[in-house]
């Protein structure tokens, strides 16, 4: 064969992967485009969307603070900025090329990391498999894995922008980073300067593409220890210290000005000087490890395992000293790793895969990482023996790397889009060894390539995402914060009252202040609170919140209020033929499941302040009513009408109201007290026309008479006028 052959082989392969990569992206992306305009419907990709926007008027200082989140105080950005300021020069980049273009140039800088991600993947499997029958088939498997793997994929279609793409750069970057550490005396000075270069770009890049990195790096540091440890004289340069010491200046100097910004220096959930703080202690763990080789010039590694160890814990003692480092860091890996911040426990994206050894975990295992996910308990094994020929170090390096990944992918299922590419590594490496051992047998070695891709393809959930159609009705949050566009602004009440994973519509596309967004309890924890609690109270209460938080929009409904919102009878609203009227009869913020109204047999009060102007075309699926998923009321003073009927008569306002084509009937209601006066405050206006909803002449029904016509003026309703009514009976 041509020692051609084998390059050839494998610029092909990679091309293949590229195209399969870039294939299953676009064909995923239905969902990220609204019709007219390019928005992606998924929440975090707006508001980086949005950061980078506000990155590029100000270039080149992204903001710290948002004084649209947490309204109306202003609230704090809890992601790392050097992303979104990427992300600022390629909108900048896309603008300058074509007007409204910038969005597009974004998606597709995204997409381009999403490729060179997979790139990479192939790359590194190249290069451990080494020579063999089976090299280009091995780093073909690992660059499918990352190409295909549902997580993968999922988060990284076109029309989505989000920074886990850097996530799974870093981690990839630092383990192959890792893996090259020498600090022995054959290595050429120049070879080991460019080491401690890459490293502090890996490792101060990671810093300012994601806060959380420091994690990835803590993962590698065992690597970098080891190969220290192992050697016989290690020098400095070459160890990976310098490198780590020089990421954290790079990341202090990158994150100073977000820190004067929003004022938190010591944060885990904010860029702050933690996680620069925690580079260089990572640098200075490996320093103990090089002095403990100092101290203990020859031996077993063990002694040197000991004293560097010993060092360790004097240096741990010492950053008790600095409480605000060593509790932050603790409250990091409590509150954020191990979910007990209250949001997070909350968020699906956080919960673990890991459910005892069970069905349920293999089957949340295969669901964002397929066969290969399933597979890696064989494949790792395999894939250190491959490499245990080659020195040990290579090989028990690989391994950890391949266990913590799919550890961390265990214990969060959004560490799923981490652990990808190393699950392609394993398995490209598992062919590698079985390539190695069949050797002497070329057809079984050819089989071996033909099996791995058999199982990739026939595999349903490798195949499923590229499949996925567009959805054809519109994402209701998007749908709704579109429609807010149109709507009148109350200079004293601008903001929006949104659940907090529909926040960032109503701030990014309508350009309105909201309580909550998708940052949860970060920005601030007593807005996230009031935003939850909204959704529990009855309409007086959320009155008294709307205006102390200058609130004039409320979104609510099925959307949030199912699964989320008990009451004391029920925990859900919905039953298979339609609402369940026990939790309609026992929770405070019933009406808002629809469209404010009343329900006059169970004495479920209407809102009176609350006026449904919008309703989603999406509707509650598995019910045989037809209900909008959400609705978008604005705050109004309501009409006021009032009468008289036989004493303790309940009188009923019924209005008809056409949602998205659906007919419904609103209700309102009161009882005329001993002396017979009823009053109602009604904020729905008749002969109401928006885009999505309308309604009709109102009939009044008072016992005793017969039903009469009725007619709420809408500048009545937002006057907080009287209205008059019919002749009543006394």
């Amino acid at each position: 064969m041509s020692p051609a052959a084998p390059r050839l082989g494998k610029w092909l392969a990679a091309a293949l992967v590229l195209a399969v990569a870039l294939g299953a992206r676009l064909a995923a992306s239905g969902n990220g485009f609204t019709p007219g305009t390019f928005l992606p419907a998924e929440s975090d990709s707006l508001y980086h969307l949005r950061r980078m926007a506000l990155t590029a008027e100000r270039w080149p200082r992204p903001p710290a603070v948002d004084p649209l989140l947490a309204w109306p105080d202003g609230g704090a950005i809890p992601w790392a900025a050097g992303f979104d300021a990427l992300g600022a020069v390629a909108l900048m980049a896309g603008e300058a090329v074509h007007p409204g273009g910038g969005a597009l140039a974004v998606s597709l800088l995204h997409l381009g990391l999403a490729l060179l991600l997979v790139a990479l993947t192939f790359e590194l499997t190249w290069r451990l498999a080494g020579e063999g029958p089976t090299r280009v088939a091995a780093a073909l498997a690992a660059g499918l894995v990352a190409a295909l793997a549902p997580a993968a994929v999922a988060s990284s279609v076109l029309g989505i922008v989000d920074h886990h793409v850097v996530e799974g750069l870093a981690l990839l970057g630092l383990g192959w980073w890792a893996l090259l550490a020498d600090p022995g005396e054959g290595r050429a000075r120049r070879a080991r300067l460019g080491f401690e270069a890459a490293g502090a770009l890996l490792a101060g890049g990671a810093v300012l593409g994601f806060s959380g990195s420091p994690l990835y790096v803590a993962l590698v540091l065992p690597l970098l220890a080891g190969a220290v440890l192992a050697t016989p004289r290690p020098r400095l340069l070459g160890s990976g210290a310098p490198g780590l010491a020089l990421g954290a200046l790079l990341a202090a100097a990158g994150t100073a000005p977000l820190v004067a910004e929003h004022g938190r220096a010591w944060s885990f959930g904010f860029p702050s000087w933690l996680q620069p703080a925690l580079l260089l202690l990572a640098a200075l763990a490996l320093g103990a490890c090089l002095l403990s080789a100092r101290l203990v010039p020859a031996g077993p590694p063990w002694r040197r395992l000991g004293v560097a160890g010993g060092l360790g814990v004097l240096a741990g003692g010492l950053t008790l000293l600095a409480p605000a480092l060593t509790g932050e860091g603790l409250a990091g890996l409590g509150g954020w790793l191990l979910r007990r911040d209250p949001w997070l426990a909350r968020v699906d994206e956080f919960q673990p895969m890991w459910r005892g050894l069970s069905g349920a975990t293999a089957a949340t295992v295969y669901r964002y990482l397929a066969s290969p996910g399933l597979l890696l308990p064989l494949t790792a094994p395999l894939a250190v023996a491959a490499l245990a020929p080659a020195g040990w170090r290579r090989a028990a390096g690989v391994g950890w790397l391949l266990a913590a990944a799919f550890g961390l992918a265990l214990l969060q299922a959004r560490f799923g889009r981490v652990a990808a590419p190393w699950l392609g590594v394993a398995l490209g490496l598992a062919l590698a060894w079985g390539g190695a051992r069949l050797g002497a047998h070329p057809r079984l070695a050819a089989g071996l390539p033909l099996a791995a891709a058999a199982l990739l393809l026939i595999d349903p959930r490798m195949t499923a995402v590229p499949r996925q159609p567009a959805d054809p009705l519109p994402d209701g949050a998007v749908e709704a914060a579109l429609d807010l566009r149109g709507w009148p602004v109350d200079p004293a009440a601008p903001g929006v009252l949104a659940p907090w994973d529909l926040g960032n519509q109503a701030l990014v596309i309508a350009g309105r202040p909201v309580v909550a967004n998708g940052f949860g309890s970060y920005p601030d924890p007593r807005a996230f609170e009031d935003a939850e609690r909204a959704f529990r109270v009855a309409e007086p209460e959320l009155l008294e919140l709307l205006s102390r938080r200058r609130v004039g929009v409320v979104f609510a409904g099925a959307a949030n209020l199912f699964g989320r919102v008990t009451s004391a009878a029920a925990a859900i609203p919905f039953e298979k033929r339609g609402y369940n009227l026990a939790w309609l009869a026992s929770a405070p913020s019933a009406p808002l499941l629809i469209a404010g109204s009343g329900v006059p047999a169970l004495s479920v009060r209407h809102a009176e302040h609350l006026l449904a102007r919008f309703a989603a075309t999406r509707t509650v699926v598995g019910i045989e009513r037809t209900i909008p998923v959400l609705w978008g009321y604005e705050r109004v003073a309501g009409a006021r009408l009032a009468g008289q009927a036989p004493p303790g008569a309940r009188v009923v306002l019924e209005i008809p109201l056409t949602a998205r084509g659906r007919a419904h009937t609103w209700r309102a209601w009161a009882d005329a007290g001993p002396d017979g006066r009823w009053a109602l405050t009604v904020p729905l206006p008749t002969g109401l026309a928006t885009a999505s909803v309308t309604t009709a002449e109102g009939r009044l029904l008072v016992p005793g008479a017969p039903p009469a016509a009725q007619q709420v003026p809408e500048a009545a309703v937002r006057a907080g006028r009287f209205v008059a009514v019919g002749p009543t009976p006394r």
